[in-house]
């Protein structure tokens, strides 16, 4: 079984979601780089939906991609499904956002060459607002 040479912890995929918080709100600024708002916040939800499901299913160490293929994957669909949580039980506006989440594509960082500002916020606001999947998942 191959092991990681650092561990995986909750706390750091807490670090990771704050830190792309703070990239993803400064580029938010910066009319030529809205895309990178754009990806920072998806994956700022790639780490909070890995975050959640570390905290309630393992004690200790993330498992490695030969022990668990299934939670090494960019895929924010499938990320919620592992969670076992329950959309519907979502407030109106929460299940909002998480339908714009599920719009990113870690592609995008390749694919897309151009994103307006509107865009750009609206995926930054379902991921870090105050209805955004970050503190839905903190208060779960």
């Amino acid at each position: 079984m191959a092991r990681r040479e650092t561990t995986i912890t909750v706390d750091s995929w807490a670090r990771r979601v704050e830190e792309k918080r703070a990239a993803a709100k400064a580029m938010l600024g910066n009319r030529r780089a809205f895309i990178e708002t754009w990806h920072r916040s998806g994956e700022a939800a790639e780490y909070a939906l890995k975050g959640y499901i570390h905290r309630r299913q393992f004690n200790g160490d993330w498992p490695t991609k030969a022990e668990r293929k299934d939670l090494h994957t960019h895929d924010l669909r499938a990320l919620f499904d592992l969670t076992g949580l329950d959309r519907t039980a979502m407030p109106p506006n929460t299940r909002a956002a998480l339908m714009t989440v599920f719009g990113w594509d870690r592609d995008h960082a390749y694919t897309l060459d151009r994103l307006a500002r509107a865009e750009a916020r609206a995926m930054y606001e379902a991921v870090f607002g105050p209805e955004g999947l970050v503190e839905w998942l903190r208060s779960h």
